[in-house]
């Protein structure tokens, strides 16, 4: 009877370190699973890392570009201020007496006449011919 337990209890031995055995290498898989995890989530990490600092870029970028748009917008009113103001100026001038005198001067000299001068510069013939003869034309 002491055989039978002594034979009961080295199964229950080879049972119990076949059960270790088993154990251990469960064990390990997981470890190994828990390192790939592991490993994988510092790789996402990093990629979240590099995201972040990629976007932070973007909005500077984005920023820097729109004060270079307000600039210019500035720029643009400044100089269309300016083009306004040379056109008031070009205006004031064309329509001096002096100025189309010296375009009708000009016209009759290139051989228009009169009447043609007059249409084109929407003034009358006898203005036309008026400043003709000031200038001694005719």
């Amino acid at each position: 009877m002491l055989q039978w337990a002594f034979i009961l209890l080295s199964c229950l031995e080879v049972v119990l370190l076949a059960l270790v055995i088993v154990f251990f290498q469960r064990l390990k898989r997981s470890e190994s699973v828990l390192n790939a995890l592991q490993d994988k989530q510092q790789n996402l990490l990093n990629k979240l890392d590099f995201n972040a600092r990629l976007e932070e870029q973007l909005v500077d970028t984005f920023r820097q570009r729109q004060d270079e748009l307000i600039n210019l917008a500035e720029d643009i009113e400044r100089k269309s201020d300016e083009l306004r103001e040379l056109i008031k100026q070009a205006e004031s001038i064309s329509h001096s007496p002096r100025t189309k005198r010296q375009a009708v001067l000009n016209a009759y000299r290139r051989g228009m006449k009169p009447r043609d001068i007059a249409r084109s510069m929407n003034l009358s013939v006898d203005e036309v011919e008026l400043m003709l003869m000031e200038t001694g034309s005719r």
